[in-house]
């Protein structure tokens, strides 16, 4: 799963296998495709570096943003001993 976010965060979705059998097709499919495989290893650190996988300041704020809900939604349920 991580690797489909990975994929899909730098618009290779179209390379996300869901079963073994499809994953190794997709592989030998472009492993016999030269022309492809150098338009990607020419293209992919470019399509890495402007995907939000490498915005870790944006990463950042939404975990933080996630926490803050958490903490917000344990700060209003009985468990916390503050909601009344």
């Amino acid at each position: 799963r991580s690797a489909a976010g990975v994929l899909s965060a730098v618009g290779l979705q179209a390379w996300i296998a869901s079963t073994p059998e499809q994953y190794v097709r997709l592989a030998v499919e472009l492993a016999r495709d030269e022309p492809v495989l150098a338009k990607l290893r020419e293209s992919l650190r470019p399509m890495m570096r402007e995907s939000p996988v490498m915005d870790e300041t944006g990463f950042a704020r939404g975990v933080e943003a996630a926490y803050r809900g958490m903490w917000r939604a344990w700060c209003a349920s009985p468990a916390s001993g503050s909601a009344r």
